[in-house]
């Protein structure tokens, strides 16, 4: 009896140990699925956060170039100036030289004027000289007048030949004292103008060294201003250059996130493989190469192009990275090639949206969906529907925004499905 009793306990016993341990791998398996849900989770908000933040950076890169396309006008402005300034200094110095020339050509004429005079009032006191020499030999002998001269003539003849004499004399010394004073006066007018000349010379000559001095003035200050816009550039670009290291390091984020969230999908894939994905299956696409295009055959407007842009919405000049294919609200998104679906939700920017992993690399975006027809972890065939076009998040109308993203690089998503 106690035999039996004690192997009821012991089966109890294992019974509740069984079902602690079964409890416990329910328990683990409930928290793996909830630890790798939450994992995902965080990885697509991850994913979402580091996008918006590569939009915030194309932002500021955008100002950081019109700022450094504002600062190369400002250049290019100071630099007609100061070649401007060049081009002026260099002819004020080239009139400044042209001005001690004729300044020190006038000083060479008025130093020539000033021996002329010298000379001819040297003339004017050898002649002095002779006169008075002429009149005191004449007081001497006792002929102390030309009048005397005269008087002491013997007849008529002999007067008048002493008069024509005297009046020669007295013409002569008349004459030779009268060319004597007018050359003095024209050479002592002559270095008058030659010093007023020389005066002007040297006013043009001050103005041209204070016009000098202001133009070398105004060219320090639009070298500085070169020099402090120089300086300017290089700061703006060194920001730029962090932003785009910046963005190289959150792309390389962004990959690793989005290839640790396709390895998931991959693990997924494979054990669902047996059951098949989710979605609804679509007929009537079209081929296009590897790919199967998107939408129904008769919807190829494409309202905006892969490649640079101002975002409609946002105005950032930034890239637009796949094609935008105008359609009406509702018209169904089919799957470009088959693989896994490793993103099936919301954000901000892109509004509904679906990423496919196909492999090798390859995945593709199908944004702005009205509604989503495929779950995240799903395996999908081409061709097969995954959603509706609509104009959710960032969209100023209803269209599927498609993009092909190969080894993390963008490609031109509307040359792969030949809609240009």
């Amino acid at each position: 009896m106690k035999r039996a009793k004690k192997k009821t306990i012991t089966r109890v016993a294992a019974g509740a140990i069984a079902g602690l341990l079964a409890g416990l791998m329910l328990f683990g398996l409930v928290a793996d699925l909830f630890f790798r849900v939450s994992a995902s989770a965080a990885s697509q908000s991850d994913v979402d956060a580091l996008k918006d933040k590569l939009e915030d950076q194309a932002a500021e890169k955008k100002e950081l170039q019109a700022e450094l396309n504002s600062i190369d006008s400002e250049k290019a402005t100071v630099k007609e100036q100061i070649e401007a300034l060049d081009a002026r200094i260099n002819s004020t110095e080239e009139q400044i030289e042209l001005q001690n020339d004729l300044i020190d050509s006038l000083e060479e004429m008025i130093a020539q004027k000033e021996e002329e005079l010298v000379e001819a009032r040297q003339k004017e006191e050898e002649q002095y000289e002779k006169f008075k020499t002429r009149v005191r030999v004449m007081y001497e002998q006792g002929e102390t007048s030309y009048l005397e001269v005269l008087l002491s003539a013997d007849d008529l003849s002999d007067f008048l030949s002493k008069y024509e004499i005297v009046s020669q004399i007295a013409e002569y010394d008349k004459n030779l004292f009268e060319e004597l004073k007018a050359l003095k006066e024209e050479i002592a007018q002559t270095k008058a103008e030659l010093e007023e000349d020389r005066q002007q010379a040297e006013n043009a000559r001050k103005e041209l060294e204070v016009s000098k001095s202001e133009l070398d003035t105004q060219l320090a200050n639009r070298s500085q201003a070169m020099k402090e816009l120089e300086s300017a550039a290089e700061e703006v670009k060194a920001s730029f250059a962090e932003i785009e290291a910046e963005e190289n390091s959150i792309n390389a984020q962004i990959d690793k996130i989005v290839k640790e969230m396709e390895a998931e999908a991959e693990r997924k894939r494979r054990e669902e493989a047996a059951q098949g994905g989710g979605g609804s299956s679509s007929s009537g696409t079209t081929q296009v190469g590897n790919y199967t295009y998107p939408l129904p055959s008769g919807y190829r407007t494409v309202s905006s192009r892969f490649g640079y842009r101002n975002h409609p919405v946002t105005g950032r000049y930034k890239l637009h990275t796949g094609v935008d294919i105008s359609a009406p609200n509702g018209t169904p998104i089919y799957a470009a090639q088959s693989g896994a679906v490793i993103i099936a939700g919301y954000s901000s920017a892109w509004g509904n949206y679906v990423v496919i992993n196909h492999g090798n690399g390859i995945t593709t975006l199908y944004a702005h969906m009205s509604k989503i027809l495929t779950t995240k972890g799903a395996t999908v065939s081409a061709g097969q529907q995954i959603g509706k076009v609509g104009s959710t998040g960032y969209s100023t109308g209803n269209h599927l925004h498609f993009e092909v993203r190969q080894n993390g690089s963008y490609q031109d998503a509307g040359r792969i499905l030949g809609l240009y």
